[in-house]
């Protein structure tokens, strides 16, 4: 015998069960049933389809003693030994009654139409289309069903009324904006430019508001406050779990909060790591491949000291972090006050509208647009250097993100002064780059000139040799007979640069500080060491 049907006409003139209730979900309906059991626990299920793996899940809820729960139970759970696995949970289920609670689950799973839901955020390809994912789907019927913080809060009204007072006309802040905005772009278009990440860090004093132009930044796309599983995360964590922090992420900026929390001594790897965009090779317990979890984003990174200046592998890390240094991104307390406190109450609501802009429009089209800023970038850049070419994506990256967001939500920022903002902070860069390694050529210069002025320490012999010269400039360490490390007596070198027509020699040092080209103590430019008699380095 069939089994029985048991549906009518809705008001709407949609099919649906008797025994079906309707459930609401953050971002639209599904469908669930309700069935007293044999034990007293109240059932309510609904069937999921997980976008990213196609696994199907039975979301039930229940009441044990009153109390409510939820269990998201796998659809090859539903048999007689996976079934009892939720007893510890007060499903209401036992060897007693499994098989009646089995076959009514059975029976609805069969009938009740299904919803999807998604774990990863931003951009993912379905079905030959691009669709965005956030706390619902953009060209996609799907439910986030993740822990990020992401679900709209508050008014778009009140966020928006807040960026025209407070941000509006001073660019520091409408790049932050702009920050935030960059994540959709980066996930769409990124790995077609090779901007795979857009990693920046604000840093200086603390009055200077590198927080809140980071929260107002993630405020776009979701939750700017650390304590709610939000996108504003901190460095206080191990590289393990930053990495988790952006792990199936295309296109939802992250926040990493306060560098100077870190434990780390040398950014270098996990800067790198995030720049990759993908975890580490790993083996499952079958000793194959694991599949590598990937993100490609916008991450704010802030706090009191540069990165670049904190890691080894200072050329490398320049191209893949992009720094702001004490930049007055606020201009009053009470207006840091008043930003805080709108978009700690307004978010996640103008970036899934910009994203949703960007489907629209195309991934081609957005391509097109970026690659004709880039080239106006280069045109019109005037110091370069041999880094310009490869940081001029990052940089093109958040001008074309205020271009279109003037165009697709309608703002008015002031993208000719925001271009122009970054061309001066790369051309600072630039003759930054330039001081350091022209003064660093004419030490080396120096030192070849005048080796016969140095000691020589053997490391493989454990022995000194002394130059024999009344005029000792320093030291030079020796290994596998090859030079590498010059110790030199610090008024000499100041010397040697103020002839070499440096004229501070403490802007050569602190440059070389920055890049970790000297080794030195924290607190200055000099590190005590012995290369003759009393004479220090």
């Amino acid at each position: 015998m069939g089994k029985e049907s048991n549906r009518e006409e809705s008001s709407d003139g949609k099919a649906v069960s008797k025994c079906l209730r309707q459930r609401r979900y953050d971002c639209g309906a599904g469908w669930g049933w309700r069935r007293e059991g044999n034990s007293g626990t109240d059932l309510d299920q609904v069937t999921r389809k997980v976008v990213e793996t196609g696994e199907i899940y039975l979301d039930i809820e229940y009441l044990y003693r009153g109390e409510p729960g939820v269990i998201e139970m796998p659809l090859g759970d539903m048999n007689r030994s996976g079934i009892l696995k939720y007893q510890k949970y007060g499903l209401g289920v036992s060897d007693m009654n499994k098989d009646q609670i089995l076959k009514h689950l059975i029976n609805e799973e069969a009938e009740a139409p299904m919803v999807s839901s998604h774990v990863s955020v931003g951009w993912d390809e379905v079905n030959d289309a691009y669709v965005f994912k956030h706390h619902k789907g953009y060209g996609l019927n799907s439910c986030y069903v993740g822990n990020l913080a992401i679900k709209p809060k508050g008014s778009y009204g009140n966020w928006l009324e807040m960026v025209e007072e407070q941000v509006m006309g001073h660019v520091p802040l409408e790049l932050a904006l702009v920050m935030g905005f960059s994540a959709p772009l980066v996930g769409l278009i990124g790995r077609d430019v090779g901007a795979e990440q857009l990693i920046i860090h604000l840093f200086g004093d603390s009055s200077v508001g590198k927080t809140t132009a980071t929260r107002l930044a993630i405020s776009t796309l979701g939750s700017p406050d650390e304590g709610e599983h939000g996108l504003f995360g901190t460095w206080n964590a191990t590289d393990n779990a930053i990495a988790a922090k952006v792990r199936g992420n295309n296109g939802l900026p992250v926040a990493l909060d306060e560098a100077s929390m870190s434990n780390c001594r040398d950014f270098s790897a996990i800067i790198y790591r995030l720049h990759m965009g993908k975890d580490k090779d790993r083996l499952d317990k079958n000793s194959e491949l694991k599949e590598n979890g990937t993100w490609s984003t916008t991450i704010i990174s802030n706090g009191e000291h540069s990165l670049v200046g904190h890691s080894l592998q200072n050329t490398g890390l320049r191209v893949r972090v992009q720094e702001f240094g004490n930049v007055p991104w606020t201009r009053t307390a009470s207006q840091a006050e008043t930003i805080n406190r709108i978009v700690l109450n307004n978010y996640g609501q103008a970036g899934p509208r910009f994203a949703d802009a960007l489907r629209q429009m195309g991934s081609e089209s957005v391509l097109q647009r970026f690659r004709e800023v880039r080239d106006n970038w280069l045109t019109n850049l005037g110091t370069k250097d041999k880094l310009s070419t490869r940081i001029s994506a990052a940089m093109a990256m958040l001008v074309t993100t205020a271009s279109l967001a003037n165009e697709l939500l309608g703002f008015h920022l002031d993208v000719d002064g925001i271009q122009a903002y970054l061309m001066q902070v790369e051309a600072n860069s630039v003759g930054e780059r330039q001081l350091a390694e022209r003064a660093y050529a004419y030490v080396v210069d120096q030192f070849n000139q005048h080796r016969n002025c140095f000691n020589m320490y053997d490391e493989d012999e454990g022995s000194q040799i002394s130059a024999g010269m009344a005029d000792i400039w320093g030291r030079c360490r020796v290994r596998d007979g090859e030079v590498f490390e010059i110790e030199l007596i610090s008024e000499k070198l100041r010397s040697a640069l103020r002839e070499g027509g440096f004229e501070d020699p403490n802007t050569v040092l602190a440059q070389w500080k920055q890049r970790n080209m000297i080794d030195c103590d924290a607190d200055r430019y000099t590190r005590k060491r012995k290369v003759h008699s009393d004479q220090a380095t």
